[in-house]
């Protein structure tokens, strides 16, 4: 495994073509104001068959202050960054939202409320009691909406 101390961008720049087996990104992508050049970059990258692996925020209706003071550019859709993956030359493998119970809590602390901090004892409370709830119903039913997406995706 490599680490590289560089933005995508000038490493893309820099690459070779069809150099890596994967790439994981988790909460990287919705920080590029330009996805759809990094998902090319990216697919690129890949040798025939690698895979994408890509953990993002959901639901542009959840964009919030807080969001945008972490950087954010965007929300994802499922259609919306199906489509993109797929402008890219990737096929998704692997794609489902997931935190269903997280949406209410971000929407009204951070979208209606405007909060742009984490309450740590809330936090603590949600991680406690909330997480492994959701893991155990998630496990057996798939949400057809959730605060994140995760997408596994293989180059064509």
């Amino acid at each position: 495994m490599t680490v590289v101390d560089a933005s995508l961008e000038q490493h893309a720049a820099s690459g070779e073509t069809a150099m890596l087996d994967t790439v994981v990104m988790v909460n990287v992508l919705e920080h590029i104001e330009q996805d759809r050049e990094a998902l090319a970059h990216l697919f690129r990258m890949l040798r025939p068959g690698g895979h994408l692996l890509i953990f993002v925020p959901a639901l542009q209706v959840l964009m919030s202050k807080l969001d945008v003071k972490f950087g954010h550019f965007r929300r994802y859709h499922r259609g919306e960054l199906a489509e993109k993956v797929a402008g890219a030359g990737g096929t998704p493998i692997v794609f489902r939202y997931f935190d269903f119970a997280g949406i209410m809590p971000w929407l009204v602390l951070n979208k209606l409320f405007g909060a742009t901090t984490f309450n740590p004892q809330f936090v603590r409370a949600h991680d406690k009691f909330v997480v492994p709830v959701s893991r155990a119903i998630e496990r057996v039913i798939v949400p057809p909406i959730g605060k994140n997406l995760i997408l596994v995706a293989q180059k064509r």
